[in-house]
């Protein structure tokens, strides 16, 4: 059995924090797909004709994309 004391858990927590960060910054940076950018190019279009458009969608790469 492992104990971790209040500085070791602090310091996997830190670590856990940057991790979680580094991903979701690689995630913003990933380059687009041509679907991708044509998705989102329709979705653009159709939150302009209109005002309170709902969309859904699935999967983390799709949340992150939009």
């Amino acid at each position: 059995m492992c104990h971790l004391t209040n500085n070791n858990e602090d310091s996997l927590r830190g670590k856990g924090e940057l991790w979680r960060t580094k991903t979701i910054e690689d995630r913003r940076t990933r380059r687009l797909t041509e679907n991708e950018r044509a998705l989102i190019e329709t979705i653009q279009t159709l939150d302009g004709k209109y005002p309170n458009l709902l969309v859904i969608v699935e999967g983390k790469r799709d949340v992150s994309v939009l």
